[in-house]
């Protein structure tokens, strides 16, 4: 077996890097083995004005270094998955390597246009993906005094940098859209060439820019990633198994398939930068999820969000055996506590509930992470700059979102009295109480629940403990752990990202778009 393996990739900052996290990773199994780096331009790389989706050829970011590969002066290419065709190229096979960064796109805006409102909201992004959905999202999502205001999107071309010299520089621009995994790979140290004078000069700048600024970590149930976004994929010839024995430790076969499924599910709708839609499969524990989001070319409104894969809920007898039906459940008030407002920088809010109406709320120094796009939106409403959500998969999501921003974050939890049943990850700062009816229906009829909260799971369980034998849902953070803790490995506890999914799975439903990806 030869000694030497030649990796290629474009010439940007972030492609270096992506590469060599690569070669760092072969290293630490491969310590022998000669690894030379080999660097080209993109012919995407050059024409810097034409908007991608405009771009008349394919895989305007790969296809040149395809060429080298075919040709044999590189034995790999490290690319960004999304980058990638999806037709593929016949002389040559895809393997995703290392695990799969951050998903989520990042809304830049300047603190300024939040000051002082400009007369319309100019966003810096070239993604009809971005553009289509961002416009049914952001004018629910942005702060009230915001929310009038007319967004429109402007296409900016170029490298990270370049697109966030171009945003800082424009007087008429406010925002200014990037995916997450690029922040989070070049503000890191965590690589071999992170003392390089390049890298270490780029984190300065990025990190000058935006601090003062504000930022959005946009929710996937709302913005879907595009296809693959934050997954690096090795291009190699076909038949070059010692390659791909070589590359077989960089491998994370669930991922791969979950980045699989988003470019299957794209491809049948005709593929390409141009189309305006958003595709996400999450992998969340005890159930994955997927989301979609867009408008097809021929006019078509996609807005599924189900699950992906997981044990499947059976199905009960009736549906009369199903609780809760919609507006029904149980009896509560939610009652505020007296308390003063917390001076800490970072805060998990579940629920609106939990920021009682005669505080005055801080401004966006204090980095707001939400549990769902619900409670997103009535904060917003309140004129909060609301950072990011967990999309109820979990509030320990929350660090992960201020990851580029913050490294170790220490988050406080608004919620209630009840709420120390839980081991929560966050510590708690008590808001409000809730107070339930004396009279609450009786459960022991009923086969299939699907638990709000643990608190409501709990009581339900202490006055009829004979449930414990019933079937169990609910999304996939505290309250499936606390339930899973209390009646043991064995219980029937089933997972799903809300409400409505599960109603659907206990009818037998499933969404007209799912049922076509099996064709897909």
């Amino acid at each position: 077996m030869s000694d030497v393996l030649r990796i290629g990739s474009r010439k940007s900052s972030l492609a270096k890097l992506q590469t060599c996290l690569v070669q760092d990773s072969l290293r630490k199994f491969y310590p022998e083995l000669d690894l030379q780096l080999f660097f080209k331009e993109a012919s995407g790389d050059q024409d810097l004005t034409t908007p991608l989706w405009k771009m008349g050829s394919k895989g305007v970011f790969t296809q040149d270094l395809t060429k080298e590969l075919v040709e044999g002066n590189v034995d790999l290419v490290v690319h960004s998955y999304k980058d990638l065709d999806l037709e593929g190229h016949d002389g040559t096979e895809i393997l995703m390597v290392l695990p799969r960064a951050d998903q989520r796109d990042v809304l830049l805006f300047k603190r300024s246009s939040f000051d002082h409102p400009p007369k319309e909201i100019k966003i810096h992004s070239s993604s009809p993906r971005r553009e289509y959905n961002l416009s049914a999202f952001l004018p629910n999502a942005l702060p009230f005094r915001l929310q009038n205001l007319q967004i429109s999107f402007h296409p900016v071309r170029g490298n990270v940098q370049t697109r966030i010299r171009k945003w800082k520089s424009d007087p008429e621009i406010s925002g200014f859209v990037v995916a997450k995994a690029a922040l989070d790979r070049l503000l890191s140290e965590n690589f071999s060439f992170s003392s390089d004078l390049e890298y270490v000069e780029l984190r300065k700048e990025i990190r000058s820019a935006i601090s003062g600024e504000l930022f959005m970590v946009l929710p996937l149930s709302k913005n879907p990633n595009a296809p693959a976004q934050g997954a690096l994929a090795a291009e190699i010839r076909k038949g070059d198994e010692r390659t791909k024995k070589l590359l077989s430790p960089l491998f994370n076969l669930k991922e791969e398939e979950a980045v699989s499924e988003e470019r299957k599910i794209l491809s049948y709708f005709g593929g390409g930068c141009h189309q305006k839609i958003g595709v996400s499969v999450i992998l969340g524990g005890p159930a994955d999820f997927l989301f979609v989001r867009g408008k097809t070319d021929s006019g078509v409104e996609l807005d599924a969000f189900d699950r992906w894969k997981g044990e499947a809920l059976p199905k009960p007898s009736s549906l009369d055996s199903v609780f809760p039906k919609p507006r029904q459940g149980f009896r509560m008030k939610r009652s505020p506590l007296p308390t003063s407002v917390p001076k800490e920088k970072f805060w998990f809010v579940s629920r609106a509930d939990s920021l009682p109406g005669d505080w005055e709320l801080p401004g966006p120094e204090t980095i707001y992470i939400v549990a769902g796009a619900k409670t997103w939106e009535k904060l917003a409403a309140k004129d909060v700059w609301v950072n990011g959500s967990t999309d109820g998969l979990g509030e320990e999501d929350a660090k992960t979102i201020v990851s580029f921003f913050e490294q170790n974050p220490e988050f406080i939890k608004l919620t209630h009295e009840e709420s120390d049943i839980i081991e929560g990850v966050w510590k708690r700062f008590v808001t409000y109480k809730v107070d339930f009816d004396s009279e609450q229906p009786d459960l022991s009829e009923y086969s299939h629940f699907f638990w709000m909260s643990a608190s409501q799971f709990d009581r339900a369980y202490k006055k009829n403990p004979e449930i414990a034998e019933k079937i169990h849902s609910c999304g996939t953070g505290a309250t499936y752990k606390y339930i899973r803790k209390t009646l043991g490995s064995d219980a029937k506890i089933f997972a799903f990202p809300n409400f409505e999914s599960w109603e659907r799975a206990c009818k037998g439903e499933v969404p007209d778009f799912l049922t076509k990806r099996g064709a897909i």
